[in-house]
């Protein structure tokens, strides 16, 4: 598997099997996410950023960026339910 990952997913594909491509960058500045301490529940859907900075540029165009990760095929995670209370809200850990 390690040696020809593309190999396998190839197959899985073929067998109607559909892997799901997750966030690894902050969709503001592209950069690669060192963790995901830093996020905005928006819609339902978990954002993950590189800094608190980029936070205030998303909140000005939420779905601009979370429309280039929907075409790109990336799938965003969910708000968890222990923490929907059916609106929106900004969370920073």
């Amino acid at each position: 598997l390690t040696k020809d990952p593309a190999k396998y997913v190839k197959k899985l594909e073929s067998e109607g099997v559909k892997l799901a491509k997750i966030q690894t960058t902050c969709p503001v500045t592209g950069e690669k996410l060192e963790n995901k301490n830093v996020f905005v529940d928006h819609n339902g859907k978990r954002v993950y950023f590189c800094c608190p900075a980029c936070i205030e540029s998303f909140k000005k165009e939420p779905d601009k960026y979370i429309k280039k990760f929907e075409d790109e095929g990336i799938t965003l995670d969910q708000t968890p339910a222990a923490e929907a209370k059916g609106h929106d809200h900004t969370t920073m850990k």
